[in-house]
């Protein structure tokens, strides 16, 4: 029978971690995790950014833009279209 263990805060064992990321400790040893989100230098992360430069790049095709609006009913009832 195996005890229990509840180790402290940022702990964990080594077999409860990904593969990719284990190396080559012992799968009972116990390591101390620090996760970080990755940010750019405007505070984006990975996928902020590129679906913000992917927004860029639509908009430098004008024949694909929708409006402009003069409102923000005039936006609901195109919203509204478009879900019915």
């Amino acid at each position: 029978m195996k005890a229990s263990v509840k180790h402290p805060r940022n702990f964990v064992r080594v077999s409860e971690l990904p593969k990719e990321i284990r190396g080559s400790y012992h799968p009972d040893a116990t390591v101390r995790v620090s996760l970080e989100l990755v940010r750019d230098e405007n505070g984006f992360t990975p996928e902020e950014a590129q679906a913000t430069l992917q927004a860029v790049e639509e908009s430098k095709n004008p024949h694909e833009m929708i409006g402009p609006f003069e409102s923000t009913d005039e936006v609901r009832d195109y919203l509204d279209r478009l879900a019915s």
